[in-house]
C-alpha cells in the first residue's frame, strides 16, 4: 500500500497579556477610580471584550471604566478579559477606602452664657469607624470670633473665653484622621446681657431734691 502523507496547520491563540493602572487604589471615602487597560501582545483590544465586577455588585463592559467606592474597607474589582478567540485573562484589584469621620461637639454651658462669664468648655465627641486603623489625629477649633488669629485651638476638648461682651459666635469645630479624612461641624454659642440692678446710694426725704429722690427705691 502506498504511503499518504497530509500537513495540517494548527494555531495556537495568545491569552491576552494585560497591564491594568488605576489613578488611586485608596482614598478617603467615596474613592472615585478609573482604571486603564493596556494589552500588551498581538490582540485586537477593539474585538476584546471586558468584563468588570466590583464587590458591591456593580459591573461594566467597557475597556477603560470609572467606578465610585463608598464602602469603608477593602473592595475587590474583578477584570476577565477575553479575545476574540475565547482565550481569557483574569485579574483581581483591590481598592481601599476610609472611613471619613464624624464632627461632633457640644458647649458647657448649652449654647449660651452671659457677660459676667463669658466662657465655655467645648466637649468633643467626635468619632471614626476604625476600620484600616483609623483614628482621630487632629482637632482644629475655631471660635468664631471675626478679625482674630488668636481665636483657634487644636486641643481635643477646649475651655475658651470669648470678650466680655454679648454677640452670638458660630464655633466650627474641624476633625481629621492619619489618612487625610476630615469633616467638620458648626454650633452656635451666645453670649447674652447680665440682669443688672442699680441701687441709688443718696436719697433726699426732706423735699429739697427732686421728687423722684424722696424715696429709697
Amino acid at each position: 500500500c502506498p504511503f499518504a502523507e497530509n500537513t495540517m496547520q494548527v494555531t495556537v491563540h495568545p491569552k491576552p497579556i494585560v497591564d491594568i493602572t488605576a489613578d488611586t487604589l485608596n482614598g478617603c471615602n467615596p474613592v472615585d477610580v478609573t482604571f486603564t487597560t493596556t494589552i500588551l501582545n498581538k490582540i485586537d483590544p477593539n474585538t476584546t471584550t471586558y468584563e468588570w465586577t466590583y464587590s458591591d455588585g456593580v459591573s461594566d463592559n467597557v475597556q477603560n471604566p470609572n467606578h465610585t467606592f463608598t464602602t469603608d474597607g477593602p473592595n475587590s474589582v474583578d477584570v476577565k478579559i477575553t479575545s476574540a478567540f475565547g482565550c481569557e485573562t483574569d485579574t483581581t484589584l483591590n481598592v481601599e477606602v476610609y472611613p471619613i469621620p464624624n464632627a461632633n461637639f457640644t458647649p458647657d454651658p448649652n449654647n449660651s452664657t452671659t457677660a459676667a462669664l463669658p466662657k465655655f468648655q467645648f466637649n468633643n465627641q467626635s468619632t471614626v469607624n476604625g476600620m484600616w486603623g483609623s483614628s482621630l489625629s487632629e482637632h482644629l477649633w475655631d471660635f468664631g470670633i471675626l478679625n482674630e488669629i488668636d481665636d483657634t485651638s487644636t486641643e481635643v476638648s477646649p475651655l475658651f473665653f470669648y470678650p466680655s461682651d454679648t454677640g452670638t459666635y458660630d464655633v466650627t469645630l474641624t476633625v481629621r484622621t492619619q489618612y487625610g479624612c476630615e469633616s467638620e461641624i458648626t454650633h452656635q454659642v451666645i453670649i447674652g446681657p447680665d440682669i443688672l440692678v442699680y441701687i441709688p446710694n443718696a436719697f433726699s426725704p426732706d423735699g429739697g431734691g427732686p421728687e423722684a429722690n424722696e424715696g429709697f427705691r
